[in-house]
C-alpha cells in the first residue's frame, strides 16, 4: 500500500505541468487595485520595476501620445523612477483626447499593468481606461472606439488626501497584446475653466512568466510533494 501511495503522485506530473504551462486567455474581468502614498512606496500594489516589458522605451521609441500639448521633455515613463525631478509627463489644462500608447514590439502575454502618478492632491489622481491591441493598424490608431482595441479595465483613483503619489495596478489580464493605450480623462471635470490632467511618472508592463519558469516551479512543487510522501 505504501508503494502504491508513492506511485499515485506520479500522474500529478503531466497534470501539474499542463495546468501551469497553459494560460487561459479567455476574456474575464481584470482586477484593479489603487493606492495613494505620501512617501512614494506602495504596500498593496507593486513598486515601480526596472525589468518590465516597457523598460527603456521612450517618446519616439516605443511610446507615443495622441495630444500635442503638455510636458514630455526630459521625462521617462519607463525607468522605474518616480522621484519628482521635473513636472512629469502631463497634458496642458483643458486638453481633450489625452492618450498615451506603448508599443512592445510584438504581441506578448501580459499579466499586469501598473501606472504611477505624482503631484498635489489633484494631479496624482488617475482616471483612465486601458486598451490593448495586436492589430498592426493600432500602430498609428488612437481611437478607443475602433474595434481593433479591446478595453482591459478602467481606473478611477481620486480623493487623494495629501501631496504624494498615486498608484494603480491592473492584474489578471492574461491576454496577449503588442499595443497598450491609456485613454485618460481630466481629473477635475467639475471645473469648466481649469480641467487639469494627471502628472504621470511611470508605466510598467509585466509579462506572464515564461513556460520554462513555470515548468521549474512545477518540478519544485513535485519535489516537495515527493519528499512529504516519503516521510
Amino acid at each position: 500500500m505504501i508503494i502504491n501511495r508513492r506511485k499515485s503522485i506520479l500522474p500529478i506530473v503531466p497534470a501539474l505541468a499542463i495546468s501551469l504551462l497553459v494560460m487561459d486567455e479567455s476574456a474575464h474581468a481584470a482586477t484593479v487595485t489603487t493606492e495613494f502614498s505620501a512617501a512614494g512606496t506602495f504596500s498593496t500594489i507593486a513598486n515601480p520595476a526596472l525589468d518590465d516589458l516597457a523598460n527603456g522605451l521612450g517618446f519616439g521609441s516605443g511610446i507615443s501620445r495622441f495630444h500635442t500639448t503638455g510636458n514630455i521633455t526630459g521625462e521617462s515613463l519607463t525607468d522605474g523612477d518616480i522621484v519628482p525631478t521635473g513636472f512629469g509627463v502631463n497634458a496642458s489644462n483643458n486638453t481633450v483626447d489625452v492618450r498615451y500608447k506603448i508599443d512592445l514590439g510584438s504581441s506578448i502575454l501580459i499579466s499586469s499593468v501598473n501606472s504611477y502618478s505624482w503631484g498635489n492632491p489633484t494631479r496624482a489622481e488617475q482616471d483612465f481606461t486601458l486598451y490593448g491591441s495586436s492589430d498592426p493598424a493600432a500602430a498609428t490608431d488612437f481611437d478607443p472606439t475602433n474595434p481593433i482595441w479591446t478595453a482591459i479595465a478602467s481606473v478611477d483613483l481620486d480623493n487623494n488626501p495629501a501631496n504624494g503619489w498615486g498608484g494603480s495596478s491592473i492584474t489578471d489580464i492574461n491576454a496577449s497584446y503588442q499595443y497598450l493605450m491609456w485613454d485618460t480623462q481630466a481629473i477635475n471635470l467639475a471645473s469648466s475653466t481649469q480641467q487639469e490632467h494627471t502628472i504621470w511618472k511611470e508605466f510598467d508592463v509585466i509579462a506572464v512568466p515564461e513556460p520554462t519558469t513555470l515548468a521549474m516551479a512545477s518540478l519544485a512543487l513535485l519535489g516537495t510533494l515527493r519528499r512529504r510522501r516519503s516521510r
